[in-house]
């Protein structure tokens, strides 16, 4: 919701799976868009979006980083002052009601996020979220 409230009226987006959309009210009550066919899609903001609904999965989605710092360790380094000091980065995401059902192993790719192996399912409720690694791409950050 926070991303939603720096939408401003008359401001054009593309809702994925739903088009496009012109803002046509904003404030912290929530954003009321319009359907708008005769937009171009090439010049507005993309938003992979989620409705506000009680069913949401909770998520945990955990990132890895090198264990060590250098791409190669001379003879003469110090390995200590190389190794990474943090080298797993989570950060709580919500899921639809379908990622309920995933299981240990799954394969899934989130929209503009990337792809992710599942952990740990949900566990039912909110201190029980689906735990998701991320599957590195080769990009770097």
């Amino acid at each position: 919701m926070s991303d939603a409230m720096k939408l401003t009226n008359a401001f054009p987006l593309l809702l994925l799976c739903w088009g496009l959309q012109t803002i046509s009210k904003s404030d912290d009550t929530g954003v009321t868009a319009e359907l708008n066919l005769a937009g171009d899609f090439k010049k507005t903001v993309k938003l992979t979006w989620l409705a506000d609904v009680p069913e949401l999965v909770p998520l945990t989605l955990c990132d890895f980083d090198y264990l060590i710092t250098k791409k190669k360790v001379e003879e003469d380094d110090d390995f200590q002052a190389l190794v990474n000091p943090t080298t797993k980065t989570k950060r709580a995401a919500v899921g639809d009601i379908n990622m309920s059902s995933l299981k240990k192993g799954d394969i899934i790719q989130l929209e503009r996020k990337g792809y992710f192996i599942v952990d740990v399912p949900y566990g039912g409720s909110a201190d029980k979220p689906a735990v998701l690694f991320s599957i590195p791409d080769g990009r770097t950050k």
